[in-house]
């Protein structure tokens, strides 16, 4: 007796037409349907997009999906680009994250740009991507996606990522910072984040910066280790204000130091007297607050600067000039500027004196001081990092230990974790980090270690408030009659070392936060 096969529904119908159109409307859809097709894998979307490409959402079969540690839909681009530009990567991250239905951590892209896997490998820590050559499918010994998946999985170490995060999906935690530099921000409060070096200050700009873009508000950011000059940082401030005004498409009025078209004007006009004016007519056209990011700002402190003591002098005498113009705007309910600057010293805010003469910055913006993470957001970058390599920590032991030894500073933490997963045994995924592998690696001395970034972390510390380090070695490795005379000292005047418990060296009661540094003092 026969029996019928099932109608199917009217969206399995649709869903059927997308496909077809898929397959005859592309080059290498075919190859990219019979591979997913071999690897059981089920499609559940195909939607179009007008500048060539199309979105597909995957559903992995079991024996895959454990590999990645998911049960939600995979994202998979196709492109027929034969140059995929970063901009298309973040595109699809954007995807990712405001998509509920597919996993944040993966992505499958296919296209015809074969040097795509190396675009992918320079941006290690953001998300894991499986990048498929469609050109080359149609050859006998193409492997299947487990064993692609295998490839990617284990070729990346999302773990080992020292420069700033600059992509959404790459920044873990900071969830207090992110929402009181958004109330200051809103607010028009100025605002400062002072932390060690490595500690994540960029990140955190960047991921704020980005964050105030898409609320649509007008952002201006320098680096001051780009600058060489007062008169370039002024004219860069000038040219970035220009340009964020073209970028809301509002035509720029005529000023004094630029052309229509942002550039410098050719006959040199002066810039240290017309920058101001010319800042002013340009705040003019804005109807909200223009966010300027300042990042390294204590290259503009002279006794600190790199730049030289005259030329940080000039700098700072600008910074000044920037502040009248913001107390001029504000007094006169004019639109105006809120700074968000970021830095390791906060000395040029924090000192009513400077050389002997009134600091005109004293106080100009509230202060924020970036610690370690706490340990919810530690594990979750932890355990982030690690899908996106096939591994996973489901011991609690290994994060109350990576926490007991890093205190949640995301380099040295990451750092481990990078060591430890060298311990995976070949071809073994998902792999469950052990405690004894995170030991192993905390043990470890020598170049590219956790012991040799945490000496780091106290080298800049030293660095920079040598006497407050002077104080943590008292309290830390001395006798035990010098550690008593600390204590004592620190209870009776604890803003003798303000920036040991406030950058996260120290707990409130003085004990080690990050045990790490204890044996290197």
């Amino acid at each position: 007796m026969n029996r019928e096969t099932p109608r199917k529904t009217i969206n399995q119908q649709i869903l059927d037409q997308y496909r077809d159109r898929f397959a005859s409307q592309t080059q290498y859809g075919a190859e990219i349907l019979k591979l997913f097709r071999n690897s059981n894998v089920d499609i559940y979307r195909f939607e179009p997009d007008p500048p060539g490409r199309w979105w597909l959402n995957l559903v992995m079969p079991p024996q895959i999906a454990e590999m990645f540690d998911t049960q939600l839909e995979v994202a998979c681009l196709y492109t027929e680009y034969r140059h995929v530009e970063p901009r298309l990567l973040s595109v699809l991250q954007r995807r990712l994250r405001d998509d509920a239905r597919v996993d944040p951590e993966f992505a499958v892209v296919a296209s015809l740009d074969s040097e795509l896997g190396r675009l992918v490998a320079r941006r290690r820590g953001e998300f894991a991507l499986l990048s498929i050559d469609a050109t080359q499918l149609s050859i006998p010994s193409s492997a299947d996606l487990r064993t692609r998946m295998s490839e990617v999985l284990t070729g990346l170490d999302h773990y080992d990522v020292t420069f700033p995060v600059t992509e959404i999906s790459g920044f873990f935690g900071r969830r207090r910072e992110v929402d009181a530099l958004k109330f200051s921000l809103d607010r028009g409060q100025p605002v400062g984040i002072f932390g060690l070096r490595k500690a994540g200050k960029t990140s955190l700009l960047n991921f704020v910066q980005r964050q105030r873009i898409e609320a649509g508000r007008p952002v201006v950011r320098l680096d001051m280790s780009e600058v060489a000059s007062a008169a370039e940082f002024r004219l860069e401030l000038v040219q970035r204000t220009h340009t964020a005004l073209q970028l809301r498409n509002q035509k720029p009025p005529n000023i004094k130091l630029l052309t229509r078209e942002g550039s410098y004007r050719a006959d040199s006009p002066p810039i240290q007297l017309h920058w101001i004016s010319d800042m002013s007519k340009l705040l003019d056209m804005l109807d909200m607050r223009l966010e300027i990011i300042i990042d390294e700002i204590d290259q503009a402190y002279p006794d600190r600067s790199t730049l030289g003591h005259e030329t940080a002098r000039e700098i700072f005498t600008s910074l000044t000039q920037l502040r009248g113009l913001i107390q001029r705007r504000d007094s006169n309910g004019l639109t105006s500027i809120v700074l968000l600057c970021a830095g390791v010293d906060p000395a040029i805010f924090e000192r009513p004196l400077l050389s002997g003469r009134d600091n005109l910055l004293y106080k100009l913006v509230r202060l924020q001081f970036l610690a370690p993470m706490e340990r919810d957001e530690m594990a979750e970058m932890v355990r982030s990092l690690g899908k996106r390599m096939g591994l996973r920590v489901r011991d609690y032991e290994v994060i109350n230990y990576l926490f007991d030894q890093y205190g949640g500073h995301p380099l040295l933490t990451r750092k481990a974790c990078s060591i430890a997963t060298r311990k995976r045994p070949p071809h073994e995924i998902p792999w469950d980090i052990p405690l004894s592998a995170v030991r192993d690696a905390a043990a470890k001395r020598g170049r590219d270690t956790p012991a040799e970034q945490a000496t780091d972390v106290l080298a800049s510390f030293e660095e920079w408030f040598p006497e407050e380090a002077y104080m943590l070695k008292s309290l830390w490795s001395g006798p035990e009659e010098d550690r008593a005379a600390m204590r004592q000292l620190l209870a009776e005047d604890p803003t003798a070392a303000l920036h040991v418990p406030a950058y996260g060296l120290s707990n409130d009661d003085w004990s080690p936060r990050i045990k790490a540094l204890v044996p290197f003092l």
